[in-house]
């Protein structure tokens, strides 16, 4: 049985789940899974975006 993850309980989740949200993947993993990564995942990281 899955049962949905409450970000209000979990407050460490909530900035993972917003990029996974945002972007469907983790922008920093991008080159290592041999990804290109997109304008705005560029920008996320150069700005200090979710960084793992």
């Amino acid at each position: 049985m899955s049962q949905r993850l409450d970000a209000s309980r979990y407050p460490w989740a909530k900035e993972p789940a917003n990029i996974i949200e945002r972007f469907g993947r983790f922008p920093h993993r991008s080159a290592v899974l041999g990804l290109t990564a997109t304008d705005q995942e560029s920008e996320c990281l150069t700005v200090g975006g979710f960084a793992g």
